[in-house]
């Protein structure tokens, strides 16, 4: 979950799950409203969490799953992605670029 580096705040899940949500570079802490950028690596974990459930769907259709199973797995593989995203959201104090 993430905490603020200055004030080493907690942010819920759901505070962290509507954040993930803004377009923003900058996130603001809930306690001492210090401006917050989203950490390199947190991005990193982020994106891999997120494509699991696309790779999930090469591997059922190379075994020949069929397609609606397939498509119900893959419906619950991205919402149990979703819900875990806020677990991997790391705060950084200066901003991280990917290069």
């Amino acid at each position: 979950m993430a905490q603020c580096n200055n004030c080493k705040h907690n942010w819920s899940w759901s505070y962290s799950f509507k954040k993930l949500f803004t377009f923003k570079d900058e996130v603001y802490c809930p306690s001492c409203q210090t401006a917050q950028d989203v950490s390199k690596r947190g991005r990193n974990q982020m994106s891999i969490v997120a494509m699991i459930p696309m790779l999930l769907c090469f591997v059922l259709i190379a075994f020949n799953v069929q397609s609606n199973v397939v498509i119900i797995i893959e419906i619950i593989g991205y919402i149990l992605a979703i819900l875990a995203l806020p677990f991997f959201y790391k705060l950084s104090n200066e901003k991280e670029y990917f290069f």
